[in-house]
């Protein structure tokens, strides 16, 4: 009987017990998101790639830059070749990235939102 209302008990907690984990979870990434995008606006054009891992620690992905460069919202134009690297800190509903040139300085930087 003691074992039957403890089974019970667990079965009706688990479902409460999955939703508070994942409002923990959404609400820990929403922080980090938002943490991550003040510090996003405090890089300068010509800053070092070391000076943002610095700031943003190790990025989640490293590629090659797009087709157009990006400051913020104002385009850039299109990537003649100065643009090499860029690489991006993923979170569950945006993504911050930063381009740089092979001198390793930033020349880009974009926000995608919902992608």
């Amino acid at each position: 009987m003691v074992i039957t209302n403890r089974i019970k008990i667990i079965i009706i907690s688990l479902p409460l017990l999955i939703f508070v984990g994942v409002v923990i979870a959404f609400c820990t990434n929403y922080y980090l998101d938002a943490r991550a995008g003040e510090k996003f606006y405090s890089v300068n054009f010509n800053d070092t790639e070391a000076s943002v891992v610095a700031l943003l620690g190790k990025p989640d992905v490293i590629e090659s830059c797009p087709i157009n460069l990006w400051w913020d919202l104002e385009h850039k134009g299109k990537n003649n070749g100065e643009c090499v690297t860029q690489v991006r800190y993923n979170y569950f509903l945006s993504s911050w990235s930063f381009g740089y040139s092979s001198a390793g300085t930033v020349i880009s930087k974009y926000h995608y939102a919902s992608e």
